[in-house]
């Protein structure tokens, strides 16, 4: 029981140290049109574009939690707007005001590779054998020692996301915004995941700060 408790220990410290290591350098730029100073909306639709299948329902979730987590109800576009055919600017507009949506939010994400380099290092492997001869009664410990090469892979990729707001009512531009995700050498669709609620964080964050959502406690 005492070993289990400390692997999770161990398990649990190395999520914080892969968390603080991943940098949170966010910046948000954002614009509200005048029509809408303080408007606030209470149910948003979130559409992420030109993605592919999983990608696109991989990032609509995180960027949903995000509004879910500060109170804001949101829905998946995927799950109103299966991406089976080209939908109509009529259609989304029908199908969002019949179901009290008062914000279609839309997302475009670019990702761009500032390096990608194979760099060669030396792995040591050490293994301790113990024998027991109980005829004898003694212990031999006998400890090897190996090394092979092998390449690792540094990647650092800077990610951006540009979105806007459809006011549904009156079907018009309400607020648009960039958010760009700087380099932090992570590799991997999940590690993708963990920019994309950095920048879905900051996004409610500022559509908060200008009135668009409420703040719940």
């Amino acid at each position: 029981m005492k070993r289990i408790f400390i692997l999770i220990t161990l398990l649990l410290l190395s999520t914080l140290l892969f968390t603080s290591c991943i940098s949170r350098t966010v910046n948000m730029t954002s614009y509200t049109h005048p029509n809408y100073f303080g408007k606030t909306y209470q149910k948003v639709c979130v559409l992420v574009e030109g993605r592919t299948l999983a990608e696109r329902k991989f990032y609509e979730k995180i960027i949903v939690s995000s509004f879910r987590d500060n109170g804001t109800f949101a829905t998946e576009g995927s799950v109103l707007f299966p991406p089976l055919e080209d939908w109509t600017e009529e259609y989304y507009n029908t199908v969002l005001n019949k179901n009290g949506y008062d914000a279609f939010l839309l997302v475009t994400l670019s990702e761009e590779v500032v390096r990608d380099e194979l760099i060669p290092r030396v792995v040591t492997n050490t293994q301790t054998k113990v024998d027991n001869d109980t005829t004898k009664k003694n212990t031999k410990t006998t400890t090897s020692v190996s090394t092979h090469k092998e390449m690792q892979r540094i990647l650092e990729i800077e990610m951006q996301m540009q979105m806007k707001i459809i006011d549904v009512k009156n079907n018009q531009l309400s607020w648009q915004g960039e958010s760009v995700k700087y380099k932090d050498g992570e590799v991997g669709m999940y590690q993708f995941g963990n920019r994309i609620s950095y920048l879905a964080e900051d996004l409610v964050l500022d559509l908060q700060n200008k009135n668009h959502l409420k703040i719940y406690d």
